[in-house]
């Protein structure tokens, strides 16, 4: 039996249910796989992760759990199945909002001096071009934490709430289990400027596709590591760590503005206090961290309080892990990411687009997969003369085109086979696609691919990822 105002279970609203949010609460809803919530805003101000929703338009959102949040009191009125919904008002916005206000301090600190450095340059394009490690440079946040416990959401706030204020963040995406712009399995770096598309699943916004958009599609530097965790193979995820951050530098370099902006980087949910901890130091090391935020977990924050402390230019802060943020179990996550890979070769619901079909000569593709056992080799089990350096194992390996590939989602790498292994293990991706069918007895494959053109002369890397139609 439930009872009134208990039940945890979503009504299904066929008329649209008006809601009144008092200020600074928030209506949570968690929408299901074959579900659909539309939301209205009607009159005052409501976001979603930052994202200020207008007034009068529809919003329309599916396998997804979000909340509306407002400062000053909105109206809205909703309708569909959503599993559950509820108001709430014990939200943590006050002290996001708060972190937000200390880092644009540190970004205006950064202009002043930058100006100070280019007192003497008048045109802007004049600043642009006249890259310098020397000038003033934002923030780079690094947002660490549990799994489950609302970094990519506390990574988005700050980005919507940065691009607000005029800037132009580079949000690194160092989860491979999301993905951000891209498929599962992927780390990834963009710079925004524009606001993000709420209603897409990952709620990032779009990568350049051939189809309209109506909200402007981000550029995004991808590697793929190919499964969801970077303790699967935890030299090859800090290979391509160091790689995104060199791609991150050069961008930073000749960008004026999104150096002034900084970082904000979302890191994976793992925290255990051997691999974790090391992992975390390579990135700090590697992208240049001076501010660490944890989030959900007090020892944590104590543990890298006391690592960085001694180090006067890294800050570590913490924040409050969010009442609304949910788990994401095991066939949550499998949803979402076939959903996402669905999208890249169909488009999302609003824009669909046609995928293509094309047959190739098994010999006409090159494929590699990450080395399972990238490691250095026991020095007592080296042959007499060689030492640990000669003894490093690739990074990745070259297969042969087999029936194990089939339903594979494979990257397609900037990369010819004729490169060295280490140039393909380093090499960033192109785009994805997918082995439909693989005939060994005419030697053909049939793959699908989201433009209509011929089979890259590209090297392939395959992962964990297949995806069935």
């Amino acid at each position: 039996m439930n009872l009134p105002g208990l039940s945890c279970t979503g009504q299904s609203s066929i008329t649209p249910a008006a809601v009144d949010l008092r200020p600074e609460t928030e209506w949570r809803f968690e929408v299901g796989l074959d579900s659909i919530v539309t939301v209205k805003v009607l009159q005052g101000h409501a976001e979603i992760f930052g994202t200020e929703l207008a007034v009068g338009p529809t919003y329309t959102f599916t396998t997804t759990k979000l909340s509306i949040f407002t400062w000053r009191g909105c109206r809205f009125e909703w309708s569909g199945d959503p599993l559950a919904e509820y108001i709430s008002e014990e939200s943590v916005m006050g002290s996001y909002a708060n972190l937000h206000f200390a880092l644009e301090k540190l970004r205006m600190q950064a202009a002043e001096k930058d100006t100070q450095y280019n007192k003497e340059v008048i045109k802007e394009v004049d600043i642009i071009t006249s890259g310098s490690g020397q000038e003033g440079e934002g923030p780079r946040v690094l947002i660490i934490g549990p799994r489950n416990s609302g970094k990519t959401t506390l990574a988005k706030i700050l980005t919507a709430y940065a691009v607000k204020m005029n800037r132009c963040p580079m949000v690194v995406s160092l989860d491979p289990k999301e993905g951000m712009l891209s498929l599962p399995g992927t780390i990834s770096a963009a710079s925004f400027s524009t606001m993000m598309d709420i209603e897409e699943e990952e709620s990032w916004g779009s990568s350049a596709t051939t189809g309209p958009m109506h909200i402007p599609p981000k550029n995004p530097a991808v590697y793929y590591f190919g499964s969801d965790s970077p303790t699967d193979n935890i030299r090859f995820y800090k290979s391509l760590v160091s790689r995104l951050s060199l791609a991150i530098s050069s961008r930073l370099a000749v960008d004026h503005k999104a150096r002034i902006s900084g970082c904000i980087i979302d890191a994976a949910g793992i925290i255990d206090q051997k691999e974790g901890y090391d992992l975390i130091d390579a990135i700090v090391a590697d992208l240049s961290v001076d501010v660490v935020v944890t989030i959900g977990n007090e020892r944590l924050y104590n543990d890298l309080l006391k690592r960085y402390q001694p180090r006067k230019q890294i800050a570590v802060l913490k924040v409050q892990r969010s009442g609304g943020v949910v788990e994401h179990d095991a066939s949550y996550m499998r949803s979402i990411q076939r959903q996402m890979i669905k999208q890249y070769f169909y488009g999302p619901p609003k824009t669909a687009l046609s995928a293509f079909t094309i047959t190739a000569d098994i010999s006409a593709m090159t494929v590699y997969k990450r080395s399972e056992q990238s490691h250095l080799v026991s020095s007592s089990a080296l042959p007499i003369g060689s030492d640990e350096t000669t003894a490093m194992l690739s990074l990745v390996t070259k297969i042969e085109v087999s029936p194990a590939l089939q339903n594979a989602i494979l990257a397609v790498l900037y990369a010819s086979p004729g490169d060295t292994e280490d140039d393909i293990a380093e090499a960033s991706v192109m785009g994805f696609v997918h082995v439909l069918d693989i005939d060994e007895v005419k030697k053909k494959l049939k793959v699908l691919m989201p433009i209509k053109a011929r089979l890259p002369s590209q090297v392939y890397l395959v992962g964990s990822y297949h995806y069935l139609e």
